[in-house]
């Protein structure tokens, strides 16, 4: 239920768990439900975006994962490292409205792609991220 990534650089990923973390990584694109507040550490340019797929059995992974699809906080990013001027900014940016993403469909030829309706609904602005617990 965790996701940790390290040493990632222009890359785009989709991810969905309870816990991100990210760490001496670049130019990454995140497309991002997570249970928890994300973390950047010693990283620059990672670029928050919600997330944007259907999966063949992601309502299932969900549901296996004790995954709440209403409460995603992508939006609610700590940096560990937000004073140090050591790394280039931004160390992170969140893009939630205004976005222009669209739903995609991936790995549909191993089954129909799906995903909870909340995952939609956020994409779409009719539910909200939650709020951060921190």
């Amino acid at each position: 239920n965790s996701i940790f990534l390290r040493t990632c650089h222009n890359c785009t990923i989709y991810a969905a768990c309870k816990q991100f973390r990210v760490r001496d990584c670049t130019n990454c694109k995140i497309h991002l439900f997570a249970g928890t507040d994300p973390v950047v550490e010693t990283s620059s340019n990672i670029h928050f975006k919600p997330l944007n797929i259907r999966l063949p059995g992601m309502k299932t992974a969900f549901k296996k994962a004790n995954l709440d699809p209403s409460v995603n906080r992508f939006v609610h990013v700590y940096d560990f490292n937000a004073e140090d001027t050591k790394y280039p900014e931004p160390h992170f940016i969140v893009t939630n409205e205004g976005h222009g993403l669209k739903m995609e469909n991936m790995c549909a030829e191993d089954g129909t792609p799906e995903c909870p309706p909340e995952i939609e609904m956020l994409l779409d602005g009719r539910l909200a991220p939650a709020a951060s617990r921190s």
